[in-house]
């Protein structure tokens, strides 16, 4: 007997590249069974993957959604929203296939969890791309890992403020810190990032807690921190997340565009934060701060 041909229904939508995070967490709570993210310039364009007898409802909740964003966003949101049927024997071959190893530096490379090829690279962090965000594929992400494979100093306590999927969190368990707190506020982001814990083997360095910064830990426990969040974020949560870094410590922050990078900045130097170094990727801003 043959294989069972099913349909699935993709939903295009090609957005500015700083809003690429939004609209995948969108189409996977709305139902995809993944999202595939095509990134040219300033622009990106992220798939979903419906099945076809439940399309329509699928379709004009993410066209409210993006006239909502237009909304919102007037001078900087645009989109562009189309679907089709496909029909594929095996869907989950093909969208696995979009999903390729991402290099960083000469210490890290993400993996996708399937990836069977050995890798000589000294730290790889395995992921389930449609568990959450954190896949190694946005820029913020990617350069938050970069600054912690310079960071990272054998036995270091490190702070993931923030940590979503713990991409971060694992690379700093994989890069030689003593001990990791990753920290988030939402409940369905943490069961994400125990899977990928487990997958990884890092679960004796690794803590996870669900809550505020505030309530977690004491003043100046951490050589390091890492906060991949948006600004407003950022401006909510920096007095308790500076207090937990040590005196001479580091603190990586990111999550905002160029045009954002301003007023952080501008925020920093009033809070007597020393800028040592900043990162640029593809429109979006990294600092590396020291207390």
């Amino acid at each position: 007997m043959g294989r069972i041909t099913r349909s699935y229904n993709l939903l295009r939508v090609s957005i500015p590249l700083e809003f690429e995070e939004a609209v995948s967490n969108f189409l996977i709570e709305a139902g995809s069974r993944g999202v595939k993210l095509e990134q040219n310039h300033s622009r990106s364009e992220v798939t979903g993957y419906f099945q076809s007898q439940k399309s329509r409802p699928f379709l004009q909740r993410t066209k409210r959604y993006l006239e909502g964003l237009a909304e919102l966003f007037r001078d900087k949101f645009s989109y562009n929203l189309s679907h089709q049927i496909e029909k594929k024997q095996d869907w989950s071959v093909t969208w696995r296939k979009s999903f390729k190893p991402v290099y960083l530096g000469k210490k890290l490379v993400v993996l996708p969890a399937w990836y069977k090829k050995k890798l000589s690279y000294p730290v790889v962090i395995k992921i389930i791309p449609q568990m959450a965000f954190g896949t190694g594929t946005h820029p913020t992400t990617q350069s938050c890992l970069l600054a912690l494979a310079k960071l990272v100093k054998p036995k270091d306590k490190v702070l993931d403020l923030g940590t979503g999927s713990g991409i971060l969190a694992i690379a700093a368990a994989k890069l030689g810190a003593g001990m990791v707190l990753a920290v988030d506020k939402d409940r369905m982001v943490t069961e994400s990032a125990r899977k990928h814990f487990r997958l990884n083997r890092v679960g004796k360095k690794v803590k996870l807690k669900i809550g505020s910064l505030d309530k977690i830990q004491k003043p100046a426990s951490f050589d390091l921190g890492v906060a991949n969040l948006t600004g407003s974020e950022i401006f909510e949560v920096f007095d308790n997340l500076k207090d937990k870094i040590k005196t001479g410590g580091n603190l990586i922050i990111s999550g905002w565009t160029k045009e954002e990078s301003q007023d952080i900045i501008g925020f920093l130097n009033q809070e007597r934060l020393n800028i040592v170094e900043r990162m640029d990727r593809k429109g979006w801003v990294t600092l590396i701060c020291r207390k």
